[in-house]
């Protein structure tokens, strides 16, 4: 009987076929399968990014020359203008930072997972 990871495997394996509108391929699912799925998704998500900020900022010069205000409605969705506060702190906040993090005063989180990026072009060759 295969272990609980090979079973979990093989479930993903299935989800992605099953996800991915291409000609079923009969050869075991492998990573560059994956990470070509991956790249693809990448770059369409790159894409709506880049265009869901235009609207925004279309939207924001309309509201800034009175045509809409704070607040829109639309059947899929609903837009509020928001205005976030930010501090910026001086360099001595940052050495009591540095010496904090020295003496072991200051709480460091560590989480992981994969970060993608484009590569640069010599590393295409």
């Amino acid at each position: 009987m295969p272990g609980k990871k090979a079973l979990r495997l093989q479930d993903l394996e299935a989800e992605f076929e099953m996800q991915a509108p291409t000609v079923k391929n009969t050869a075991p699912l492998t990573a560059d399968d994956v990470l070509d799925r991956l790249a693809l998704s990448i770059k369409r998500k790159q894409e709506a990014d880049d265009d869901i900020e235009t609207c925004k900022s279309i939207l924001a010069q309309m509201r800034a020359d009175g045509l809409v205000g704070d607040d829109l409605i639309h059947p899929a969705i609903t837009l509020s203008w928001q205005v976030r506060k930010t501090w910026v702190y001086s360099p001595a906040v940052k050495q009591a930072q540095q010496l904090e993090q020295a003496t072991g005063d200051a709480t460091q989180r560590t989480s992981e997972g994969w970060t993608a990026r484009r590569p640069k072009p010599q590393e295409l060759d």
